[in-house]
C-alpha cells in the first residue's frame, strides 16, 4: 500500500505535524516520501478534507 496526497490538498501543514517519520514532504503541493512512508495512517486521520488516499484508492476514484 503506497500513500498519496491528492489535489484535494489545502496545504494545513496537519499531516506534516503528526508524521513521526518525516514522510511528508511541505510545499505549495504537499507530498508523501514513500521510502520514510511507514503507513502508520497518522496523517489519514490528520488531514481534515481527506486528501491522504492509499494509491489503490486513489485508482479507484478515477
Amino acid at each position: 500500500m503506497t500513500v498519496c496526497i491528492t489535489d484535494k490538498c489545502i496545504a494545513c501543514g496537519q499531516c506534516f505535524s503528526v508524521c513521526s517519520f518525516k514522510a511528508i514532504k511541505a510545499g505549495e503541493q504537499y507530498s508523501v516520501i514513500e521510502e520514510r512512508c511507514d503507513e502508520c495512517g497518522d496523517c489519514f486521520v490528520a488531514c481534515p478534507v481527506d486528501a491522504i488516499l492509499t494509491r489503490s484508492e486513489k485508482n479507484e476514484v478515477k
